[in-house]
């Protein structure tokens, strides 16, 4: 056999492999309780057949008060830095933890541990010539601290809650007497303000104005309101104040050359509107109107005179349905998300 032979065998044997190359670990402090081959191979072994990324882990030990063992360790990677604080009671697990730590920092993929920092490993490792300067660095933080990932876009700007609603109830005033009155409309919802456009109609009972004539009034409108709204677990309780337009239709029956006339209408209006939610994107309203007339239709017939003319003063209550369509949800417990 060449005597070449034995020579290169226990070379073979006696070089570190590929994954010990790229695991480095020093030791400072207490003699004998750990040794950092030992924490290097138990790594190897914990994490076996993974593909290891460069990492180097400087220790530090101490005893613990209670008699057992304490270490403080700095892990380093190429784009990447960490320590940490390990204390325990024999030497045994001291060096498994210490294995762990630096498993779980070398293989690809669990590496959250480490946070990006300004020390890219080139070449051979030199360690921090002082714990104290590892203490002082500000780009590092514990190894058990949450990861902290770096931002991959802008935040999103939250947009308003879209809101779609209709309601029905009763007009007292305006048309007269008492009326029924149809509401439809759309708001964007930004807590604790409410903006709305609507639309309006509103229908009156034929009136009769002697044995041959009758009277039908009918409004058609639109109208904004701007709310501020308080909230209580799901309840919502919007305080409005907002302008109606509409056109008042009257149909006058019985006349020999018959009756259509229209006039506008102006309403100045304060509003309440409690809604409770009852599913995510469902809501339930019922509300209150105030109006002054500052536009007020006024009709008159030959023969008869004035026929109508709206009051100054009117009341509404209606109750409806509200669907959000788009935009954050209220949860029936109470909040909004």
């Amino acid at each position: 056999m060449p005597a070449w032979v034995p020579a290169l065998s226990l070379a073979l044997l006696s070089a570190p492999s590929v994954d010990e190359a790229r695991l480095r670990v020093t030791i400072e402090g207490e003699p004998g309780c750990i040794d950092s081959e030992r924490v290097v191979e138990a790594a190897i072994e914990r994490f076996d057949d993974q593909r290891w990324q460069p990492v180097q882990m400087q220790v530090w030990l101490d005893e613990a008060p209670n008699g057992g063992h304490a270490a403080r360790y700095r892990l380093e990677s190429a784009a990447a830095v960490g320590r940490g604080q390990v204390v325990t009671t024999d030497c045994a697990t001291l060096t498994a933890v210490l294995a762990i730590k630096l498993g779980l920092a070398a293989v690809p993929g669990r590496a959250l541990d480490l946070r990006p920092g300004p020390h890219p490993l080139e070449g051979t490792w030199e360690p921090a010539a002082t714990e104290s300067a590892v203490a002082a660095s500000d780009t590092e933080r514990p190894l058990d601290a949450p990861p902290t990932e770096a931002p991959t876009s802008m935040a999103r700007p939250r947009l308003p809650q879209i809101r779609l609603g209709s309601g029905a109830g009763v007009m007292l005033g305006g048309l007269g007497p008492a009326s029924g009155r149809f509401e439809l409309g759309a708001a964007l919802a930004e807590q604790p303000w409410v903006v709305e456009l609507y639309g309006t109609m509103a229908v009156a009972p034929t009136t009769r104005l002697d044995d041959a004539i009758t009277r039908r009034l009918r409004s058609y409108g639109a109208g904004l309101r701007g709310c501020a709204a308080a909230r209580w677990r799901r309840l919502e309780i919007p305080a409005c104040l907002g302008m109606e337009a509409a056109t008042v239709r009257i149909d006058v029956a019985g006349l020999p050359q018959g009756g259509v006339g229209h006039e506008p209408w102006v309403v100045a209006a304060a509003h309440v509107r409690p809604q409770v939610a009852i599913t995510r994107r469902v809501g339930l309203w019922l509300a209150t109107m105030a109006g002054v007339s500052l536009r007020r239709p006024a009709f008159s017939v030959t023969g008869l005179g004035t026929v109508f003319r709206s009051d100054s003063i009117l009341l509404t209550a209606t109750a409806g349905i509200s669907i959000a369509i788009a935009g954050p949800t209220t949860d029936p417990r109470g909040s909004v998300q």
